[in-house]
């Protein structure tokens, strides 16, 4: 069954949470109803459609009006949320109805101000960024009724709450304040209390994704979308890495993180960058990563790869084309119309493996990615979620595959006993 232009109906759970949102966004804040809240739901198993169809719902079926602002903190994220859009809408919309959808990232000009089925897609740093430069131009945005946040487990950054200031969200709840949706994979703060606390209640203690599984426990909803098909099944292989020792300066740039003094290391994401350099310059490691590779990656897999260091990426891109892979390098210094570039080249199977460092942490779309290589250490449980994320779309869901790979190279920190990522998610890999 599909709807009218193809589009996949939802699944079960996909309907019930959408029915939260509606329910929400029926209630205009009545009869002790929540107008903020969060939609929670692993990586891969469809948030951002969820979202967008239930909206364009309470536009087709509610008369929904007042506009949408959608916010997210990367140009992909932005681009991705605009495709979701305009298929749903196309799909799902009003027949003879049209959406405006404004692009507000990368320097995109003001949009037209108006709020009429219109939805503008921002980026949080060009939307913080005009709304305190230009702030007449973009009135017409306090003027929206419903704001949602992509990776909301970062929107209790100074941004984000400049941002809510700026419309109307403000910690001074009002009854005719916009409406709020958060999306995110993973609803709280690493280890935080106090930040998850702070994230909790952004978003008024309310979860739109309650009651739409068996059991709402984390670990049961992975498994619930395992064996529905919709997450893929996950295989582990380790890779030995490197011995390492921290330098007493590295020790003490890692204990600016102090929250608590006795538990500094439980909130730490990643090693100093002279610590990862040092590692990403073993010649060593970098040859069990590449034989790795060879012995466990199929060469027509797509292969997604988390490198150490810009230079580490590059160098394990040249080693596979060397072996007759085609792989591509980026990161923060590739110039973003080349990113697409390779990105799209990604995705449409020209290119097999592409190696980043630190930018497909979260919310890169690649459902076809078939295995998964984690070279650099990550110690937070949310970071290694959302980057092996990018590979566990699963067969139910549109191009996922039914298993994916998950390489973890695991380094030896002599003076540094945290525990890396991967091991707190022992239960995630098939049995």
């Amino acid at each position: 069954m599909t709807t009218r232009q193809g589009h996949p109906p939802l699944h079960d759970y996909q309907r019930s949470v959408a029915a939260n949102v509606l329910r929400m966004l029926r209630s205009n804040g009545a009869g002790g109803v929540e107008r903020r809240g969060m939609i929670s739901l692993p990586t891969g198993s469809g948030k951002t459609r969820v979202a967008v169809q239930a909206i364009v719902e309470a536009i087709r079926d509610d008369g929904f009006r007042g506009g949408v602002l959608w916010v997210a903190d990367r140009d992909e994220l932005c681009e991705q949320a605009v495709e979701a859009w305009a298929q749903v809408w196309r799909s799902e919309g009003i027949e003879a109805g049209q959406l405006r959808i404004s692009r507000l990232w990368s320097g995109q000009p003001k949009p037209f101000p108006t709020t009429e089925d219109h939805v503008v897609v921002a980026s949080i740093q060009t939307l913080n960024s005009r709304l305190k430069n230009r702030p007449a131009d973009y009135k017409f945005l306090n003027e929206f009724k419903l704001v949602v946040f992509d990776e909301a487990h970062r929107s209790i950054a100074p941004t984000f709450t400049s941002v809510m200031d700026e419309i109307g969200l403000t910690y001074r709840r009002r009854a005719d304040e916009p409406f709020l949706i958060g999306l995110t994979a993973t609803p709280y703060r690493g280890h935080d209390p106090d930040e998850t606390l702070r994230l909790v209640r952004r978003y008024g203690n309310a979860r739109l994704d309650w009651g739409a599984f068996a059991d709402d426990d984390p670990q049961n909803v992975i498994q619930e979308l395992q064996d529905k098909g919709i997450l893929a099944q996950a295989d582990q292989e380790v890779i030995e890495g490197d011995t390492l020792r921290l330098t007493p300066e590295e020790l003490e740039e890692i204990r600016r993180f102090v929250r608590d003094p006795q538990g500094w290391e439980r909130v730490l994401a990643w090693l100093p960058s002279t610590a990862q350099d040092r590692i990403a310059h073993s010649a060593q490691r970098t040859r069990r990563i590449l034989d790795a590779y060879k012995k466990h990656v199929e060469k027509d897999w797509p292969t997604l790869i988390f490198a150490t260091s810009v230079e580490h990426a590059k160098t394990l891109a040249a080693l596979l084309n060397r072996e007759g892979v085609v792989a591509r390098a980026v990161s923060g210094e590739t110039r973003p119309a080349i990113r697409r570039r390779v990105v799209e080249g990604f995705r449409n199977g020209e290119i097999k493996a592409l190696v980043n460092y630190a930018v497909f942490r979260e919310g890169f779309d690649a459902p076809k990615t078939r295995a998964i290589i984690v070279a650099r250490p990550v110690y937070s449980p949310n970071l290694y979620f959302q980057m092996i994320g990018r590979g566990l779309r699963g067969p139910e869901m549109t191009g996922g595959t039914d298993r994916c790979l998950i390489l973890n190279v695991q380094d030896n920190i002599e003076n540094f006993d945290q525990e890396l990522a991967f091991s707190d998610l022992d239960w995630l890999w098939d049995r």
